[in-house]
């Protein structure tokens, strides 16, 4: 009686804490993602639409995401979306983040 009581418990044990440590890599994920974003901004506004590209997605490093960076006559509009870590690509979760910063003299898309 009491082994199966303690199977059970286990087992709700064992979904909580990785709820807990999915939940804690989408946070990071999502942290990643924010950052990606205001840096690909912050370099657009400064050398460009591709650059800024480049630079998001180089801050993204090894997570799997997808950078756009839109220039719409005085500023530079990064989206960042980054699919949710440990999910299957199917369940459409996805993780984004936009930042928003004023380009430059001469800088343009």
């Amino acid at each position: 009686m009491v082994t199966t009581e303690a199977a059970i418990a286990l087992g709700s044990v064992v979904a909580v804490l990785t709820m807990a440590v999915g939940g804690f890599a989408a946070l990071l994920t999502q942290i990643a993602a924010v950052d990606a974003a205001r840096e690909a901004a912050r370099v657009a506004a400064v050398s460009g639409v591709d650059a800024g590209a480049d630079a998001g997605v180089a801050s993204l490093g090894a997570k799997p995401g997808e950078v756009t960076v839109d220039f719409n006559g005085t500023s530079m509009t990064a989206i960042v979306r980054v699919d949710a870590p440990g999910l299957p690509n199917w369940a459409g979760i996805e993780l984004s983040a936009e930042a928003v910063s004023r380009a430059e003299m001469g800088v343009g898309g």
